[in-house]
């Protein structure tokens, strides 16, 4: 990670931490269900229930559905579907906590996955790639999340 990318990350105070994880923060939203069936599906509500930092730029389940991400919890995904789904849903995290007033300049970031992220302010709103922030610095006891209107894609 560069120094521009470790000064840009900040932690939460204690005091205005959630006591629940992303994973319960985001089970409390209506628009966010199709991310949860697809991060469990994918094996990776361990990560989204984990105890180190992290943000997660979240789709709304509108964007999950429009770009075709469809899970069917009737039929267990192959282990191929397994893995290009969590590839997709880790292009949406990165290892340390970012939020809001910690980004006030371009920043070049990786994914979990390796995918790049540039995170820029247009216009007085943050953007990550393409996509428009939506919803920011809902805090976790595990990390940030950012609500986003569009998908995070690899071009690997």
């Amino acid at each position: 990670m560069s120094a521009v990318a470790l000064a840009a990350l900040t932690s939460t105070p204690a005091a205005a931490r959630s006591a629940h994880s992303v994973l319960d923060v985001i089970a409390d939203d209506p628009d966010h269900q199709l991310f949860i069936e697809a991060a469990n599906a994918a094996g990776m509500d361990d990560l989204l229930e984990s105890e180190y930092g992290f943000t997660l730029f979240l789709p709304t389940d509108d964007v999950l559905e429009e770009a075709g991400v469809d899970i069917q919890l009737s039929e267990p995904l192959s282990p191929d579907e397994k893995r290009q789904l969590a590839d997709l849903l880790r292009n949406h995290i990165v290892h340390d906590e970012l939020t809001r007033t910690s980004v006030d300049k371009p920043l070049s970031i990786e994914s979990v996955s390796g995918a790049p992220l540039s995170i820029a302010i247009n216009g007085g709103a943050p953007k990550v790639n393409d996509a428009n922030v939506v919803k920011q610095d809902i805090v976790a006891k595990n990390g940030i999340v950012h609500v986003i209107d569009s998908l995070l894609v690899s071009d690997s």
